[in-house]
C-alpha cells in the first residue's frame, strides 16, 4: 500500500485578526475530510508579524510577498498560498469543500478577544494601550477614527523610565496624557506627543519629579517597520513626558534616545497618522490621547 504524503498547513497570522482564526477554521475543515493532514496555527503580536513578512519579502520568495497587505498568510507545506481568498479559493477546487466561504464570524470575533486578552495578560513585560481620537468629532468634517494602540515596555532595560510612562498613562498624578495632541509629524520618520502641561510641544516633565535619568540607550530604533517608542530629550537625562513613536527605521536615533518600549498592534493607526495632511510639520488636524492606561483591558 502506498504511503500518502502528510500535507502541512501552516498558518501564520496576528492575534487581532478575525480571518486568522477563519484560516485555521478552513485548514481544519480540509483536516476532516481528507487523511494526513497536519496544522500549524500561529497568531501572535502584530509587529512580529510584520517583521516575519519583512523577513519574508527578502527572502528567496520574496515577490510572494511583496504586495502582501493581510494580517494573516497561508502555506501549504511550505509553499506560500497567499491570504484568506487563495485559501478559500483552493479549499474550493483542490478539496472541493462544499461552501468554504461560509463561517461563524461571532465565534472568530470571540477568538480575537479572548486571545488578545490571554497574549497581553501573559506578556512578561507590562502593556499600556492608547487611543487616538479626530477632535473634529462633532463638527462637520467626518472625523478619522482610529485603531487602539497597544506598546509593550521595556521594564527589564529601563524600570524607572517605564515608571513614568506609565504614570502618565493612568493618570495616576496631576500630569498625564489625557488629551495630549500630537504636535509633531515628520512624514516617514516620527510623530511626537506629550506634552502635558499645554500640549504645544515646549515643555516635557515627568509625573513625579521635572525629568528622569537616562536609563539605557540599548533600544534599536532601526526597527523596518517603524512603532518604537522613545522619550524626547534637550540633552543628557532631560527626558520627561514627551515621547515619539518611530513610523519608520530611524537608525539615527540610536544612542541618542531613551528607548521605552514597542507597539506591538495598531500599525493600521501609525499608517494613518502617517499620512495625515501637515503644515511645518504640525498636523493639519487636532489629534488628541482621548484614553490611555495599562492593559490587558477584559475581553
Amino acid at each position: 500500500k502506498n504511503k500518502t504524503m502528510t500535507t502541512i498547513f501552516k498558518i501564520l497570522g496576528t492575534v487581532n485578526d478575525s480571518d486568522t482564526y477563519f484560516c485555521n477554521y478552513l485548514a481544519n475543515r480540509i483536516a476532516s475530510s481528507v487523511e494526513d493532514v497536519k496544522i500549524d496555527f500561529s497568531a501572535e503580536f502584530e509587529v512580529d508579524y510584520l517583521l516575519k513578512i519583512e523577513a519574508f519579502k527578502r527572502g528567496p520568495l520574496g515577490s510572494k510577498f511583496m504586495h502582501h497587505k493581510a494580517l494573516h498568510f497561508v502555506f501549504r507545506n511550505d509553499v506560500p498560498i497567499g491570504d484568506i481568498n487563495a485559501f478559500i479559493e483552493l479549499a474550493g477546487n483542490v478539496y472541493n469543500l462544499e461552501d468554504p466561504q461560509i463561517s461563524n464570524t461571532i465565534l472568530f470575533n470571540r477568538s480575537v478577544r479572548e486571545d488578545t486578552y490571554q497574549l497581553m495578560a501573559t506578556n512578561k513585560r507590562p502593556i499600556v494601550y492608547m487611543q487616538f481620537i479626530d477632535k473634529a468629532i462633532g463638527n462637520r468634517s467626518p472625523p478619522l477614527i482610529f485603531e487602539t494602540i497597544y506598546i509593550e515596555l521595556y521594564s527589564d532595560f529601563c524600570p524607572k523610565a517605564c515608571d513614568n510612562f506609565i504614570k502618565l498613562c493612568t493618570a495616576g498624578t496631576a500630569k498625564h496624557y489625557l488629551n495630549c495632541p500630537i504636535h509633531r509629524m515628520v512624514k516617514n520618520g516620527w510623530f511626537q506627543c506629550g506634552d502635558v502641561v499645554d500640549g504645544s510641544g515646549k515643555y516635557s516633565c515627568a509625573a513625579t519629579t521635572k525629568t528622569i535619568q537616562d536609563e539605557s540607550f540599548s533600544i534599536d530604533f532601526g526597527l523596518s517597520v517603524g512603532g518604537v517608542v522613545g522619550y524626547s530629550n534637550s540633552g543628557p537625562h532631560s527626558s520627561g513626558s514627551q515621547f515619539f513613536v518611530t513610523l519608520g527605521p530611524c537608525e539615527w536615533m540610536n544612542q541618542s534616545f531613551v528607548g521605552v518600549g514597542r507597539v506591538v498592534q495598531g500599525f493600521s493607526t501609525l499608517r494613518q497618522l502617517n499620512s495625515l495632511k501637515t503644515s511645518n510639520q504640525v498636523p493639519d488636524k487636532a489629534i488628541l490621547i482621548s484614553s490611555c492606561g495599562l492593559a490587558p483591558m477584559d475581553p
